[in-house]
């Protein structure tokens, strides 16, 4: 079980905030999320039950997500936060640019980004 913070950050940005975690323990949350809005087909349940009222939502309008993962190591201080954010921003758009509906860390990915 992770320990940690969901923030909206922005307009459809969210941060996930984990500490004491490593890169397996967050892949496989990231997995979860995933599975979890694959097997909710967009929230279909959910929605019908509030506009009472069957609905089919095409897999490609289904709601997704791509993500930017970065880790930062170190004292917590604004710097290792604003790089660490900027980091996973980084990694966020070059997933949004390579197919989207997945993710990347940003420690793949780096010698790639321009």
């Amino acid at each position: 079980q992770h320990q940690g913070y969901a923030i909206r950050y922005g307009g459809d940005e969210f941060i996930l905030l984990f500490t004491h975690t490593n890169r397996r323990r967050v892949e496989k949350t990231v997995h979860e999320i995933y599975d979890t809005l694959e097997q909710s087909e967009g929230f279909r349940k959910e929605i019908e039950a509030i506009i009472h009222s069957p609905v089919s939502i095409p897999p490609e309008d289904q709601v997704s997500t791509s993500m930017g993962i970065a880790f930062a190591d170190g004292t917590p201080c604004p710097d290792l936060i604003y790089q660490t954010l900027h980091n996973a921003d980084k990694a966020l758009y070059y997933v949004k640019e390579h197919g989207k509906r997945h993710f990347e860390f940003y420690e793949d990915i780096e010698s790639q980004l321009s």
